[in-house]
């Protein structure tokens, strides 16, 4: 298909949710998905002019299927997914995405080379944004300082634009820090990070808001920290939850 055609198709798959005829834009999601002649980039190209309009219909769609099909990409639509995911208040995956997202950019040595590759700078952006949504839903404003500290570091080269929006944030939660209850949570959450103290009730606590991804991320760290093993925030930040089966062994988690 021709790139002309693409964009033809993308302006109907846009016109289809505007109207809000579901039937229609799944039809034509089913349709570029399912063909082999929409590679990569131009998928990312409908997931951009989504992102772009803010659309409040079938909003999630394309990216969750870009995501599935493509899961290695460094494209920014990880990233775009987790800012989405935060606007439906699905906090727990879209501070995962997000993770996935810069752990792909850290893994490959591109966080640190972003001055050369502006859109996946500002997928970046988006992704330390959006990263901080269940921390500080879950009461560790502290650490959501540090991931959004992180993503101002010198080294990572945003534009202006994208870290003034990290620096308001960065304020926001700063100040949320004042309020004496947020401020008795987080410092629980930051004793549990120091020593493990604490764990039983921050895991409880993921249960209850039903953040089960972080309630096992919560018991792997203080499993490790009970055999010595201190996280150090710059390298645990990129580890994820990974759940491992097979024939001769019991299913088992570990963060890696």
């Amino acid at each position: 298909m021709a790139s002309s055609d693409k964009h033809a198709v993308i302006g109907k798959f846009i016109e289809a949710v505007e109207k809000k005829d579901q039937a229609a834009a799944a039809e034509v999601l089913r349709t570029c998905f399912s063909d082999p002649g929409w590679g990569q980039e131009d998928l990312a190209t409908l997931c951009y002019a989504v992102f772009d309009r803010r659309l409040d219909f079938l909003f999630l769609a394309p990216f969750s299927l870009f995501c599935e099909r493509f899961p290695d990409s460094l494209l920014p639509v990880q990233a775009l997914y987790g800012s989405v995911l935060t606007q439906t208040q699905n906090y727990q995956l879209a501070t995962e995405e997000c993770r996935f997202y810069l752990r792909k950019l850290k893994k490959t040595g591109l966080l640190e080379r972003l001055a050369e590759f502006p859109l996946l700078g500002t997928g970046a952006s988006f992704a330390f944004l959006a990263m901080t949504s269940a921390y500080t839903e879950l009461g560790w404003r502290s650490y959501s300082l540090r991931i959004l500290s992180m993503g101002l570091q010198p080294s990572i080269a945003i534009s202006d634009r994208e870290k003034e929006k990290l620096q308001r944030e960065r304020e926001i939660v700063a100040n949320e820090l004042n309020e004496e209850t947020n401020r008795e949570l987080d410092s629980k959450w930051e004793a549990f990070y120091k020593t493990g103290a604490y764990s039983t009730e921050l895991y409880q606590l993921c249960l209850n808001k039903e953040y089960t991804g972080f309630a096992e991320r919560v018991d792997l760290l203080e499993t490790s920290m009970r055999f010595g093993q201190y996280p150090l925030f710059e390298k645990e930040v990129f580890l994820t939850v990974f759940h491992m089966e097979s024939k001769d062994s019991p299913a088992t988690k570990c963060l890696a």
